[in-house]
């Protein structure tokens, strides 16, 4: 070193590199750690490599079939020596390694003595999620719940996995090529699962296989609300654009010539605010389905789904200003008899705004546009607004009925943008005393969905690669 400082004009005190070797060829080292008399490297590639002290390789493992390497600890300490042990003998100690692809996995030292690949690969431990969940659905009639990750941000695409949160345990999943999954829903049957993408399309595919059934792509945004008829004869999609595109189960065949089940039929405009609310509702007083979006632009706007068609477009059937102030944040329909002194069958719906109030409206089959105050020709459609739950820092953007077999009782699940999750108890009163809420996430609630018997309320932050279940205690 003494030498080279003049040519590289150094101070004594610094250190120069005299020599570099290349540990891992074209992959970057995640771990560099030092155990007994081993340097140890693990890097991208899924390598992990043992040399001694003079960058001597000693022992690889190059088929642990794990992924990318990120984290790596030994399980104990290296064994003592044996007796009849050579000096010069290498012993490498078991180890554990993590890796980006969301799995941790258990190394036996002892793989690297065999020949095949297949017996030189790791022993999976957990398998966990890759990157941030962006969706998440459960299935109407088994204990499974869908959850979509948005993949590695590379164009590579995201994942969708099935997971039965009764043995905690995955059962299959599908790599989405080239899109990020943003928003999902099953089929009230449970045999299609609708996804859908950042790019605006949407992906139809078979819960029993994953396989893809149709992908569509007439709409230009990301997609942010997936909805599906309680008949399921209609998909509503939401998008960035403020826009509501509406398919319709109905044989029809491409441009390519292959025959699809789905038909698009248009897309509206319908707000010029995001679209925070997209719900089917089941009319029996009058035999038909509607649906309904609700925006930020403080306007609730009903379709007409019957006179709605491909050569047409969809129709609107009624726009309804329900806030004057406020912001809507939630949309929520209420079951049948949920609000007293109500006719039993006529269905209501719930709004909820940025300022913690429930706004309960009896607004469907409208025609027109209506203003939200109310006039000498034209009565309120707000039926009663109470008080909200007020544990979280901001309103409640998320609002689900929990199913459940008592018709005299129910619950509705709801979540906060950050952290808090919790029940309230119908009809809603505005009292405090009927409405509880917990922490279930140390930052943003990214989804939720309840299991199809009601017992189970699973819950995702998003970014804390994270699935939460809460079991829900009526009697509580």
């Amino acid at each position: 070193d003494q030498v080279l400082l003049p040519a590289l004009h150094a101070r004594p005190s610094d250190r120069c590199a005299i020599k570099l070797l290349k540990l891992h060829d074209g992959h970057s080292i995640r771990v560099v750690a030092v155990f007994d008399k081993f340097l140890v490297t693990a890097a991208t590639d899924g390598f992990v490599r043992f040399y001694d002290f003079k960058f001597r390789l000693l022992a690889w493992y190059e088929d642990l079939d794990v992924g990318p390497i990120t984290r790596l600890t030994f399980t104990s300490p290296r064994a003592p020596l044996d007796k009849m042990a050579m000096e010069s003998e290498v012993r490498v100690p078991n180890f554990i390694v993590a890796s980006s692809n969301g799995k941790i996995a258990l190394v036996n030292a002892a793989v690297f003595e065999l020949f095949t690949k297949e017996e030189r690969r790791a022993e999976l431990l957990v398998q966990g999620l890759e990157s941030e969940v962006s969706a998440m659905c459960a299935h109407p009639s088994a204990p499974q719940v869908f959850v979509t990750t948005q993949g590695p941000g590379n164009g590579a695409g995201g994942m969708l996995r099935v997971l039965d949160y009764e043995t905690q345990g995955w059962l299959r999943h599908k790599v989405i090529e080239k899109r990020v999954p943003t928003c999902m829903c099953m089929n009230p049957n449970g045999h299609e699962v609708m996804i859908g993408c950042s790019d605006g399309s949407l992906l139809i595919l078979s819960t029993a296989d994953l396989d893809l059934i149709q992908r569509a792509s007439q709409v230009e945004g990301q997609a942010t609300i997936v909805d599906m008829s309680p008949d399921s004869m209609h998909i509503a999609l939401a998008d960035s654009g403020k826009c509501v595109g509406i398919y319709r189960r109905e044989r029809n065949v491409l441009e390519s010539g292959k025959e699809v089940p789905w038909l698009y039929l248009g897309r509206y405009r319908s707000h010029h605010g995001a679209i925070v609310g997209l719900k089917f509702v089941e009319d029996k007083d009058a035999g038909i389905i509607r649906l309904l979006s609700l925006g930020q632009d403080r306007v609730l706007v009903e379709y007409d789904l019957a006179n709605s068609f491909a050569a047409t477009g969809i129709v609107v059937r009624s726009a309804v200003t329900v806030e004057q102030t406020a912001v809507p944040t939630a949309l929520l329909v209420l079951p049948p008899a949920a609000h007293p002194g109500e006719d039993p069958i006529r269905p209501l719906v719930v709004s909820a705004n940025n300022e913690y109030k429930l706004k309960i409206l009896d607004v469907l089959g409208l025609s027109g546009v209506h203003d939200e105050r109310p006039l000498p020709s034209q009565d309120s459609h707000c039926v009663q607004t109470v008080l909200g739950p007020t544990y979280g820092l901001s309103a409640l953007n998320w609002l689900m009925v929990l199913p459940g077999t008592d018709a005299d009782k129910h619950y509705c699940v709801y979540t906060t943008p950050e952290k808090v999750v919790g029940l309230m108890k119908l009809p809603l009163d505005g009292n405090p005393n009927s409405s509880m809420g917990l922490i279930a996430h140390a930052g943003p609630v990214a989804g939720a969905c309840i299991s199809y018997d009601g017992a189970m309320v699973l819950t995702t932050g998003g970014s804390d690669y994270g699935i939460m279940a809460f079991e829900g205690g009526k009697k509580a």
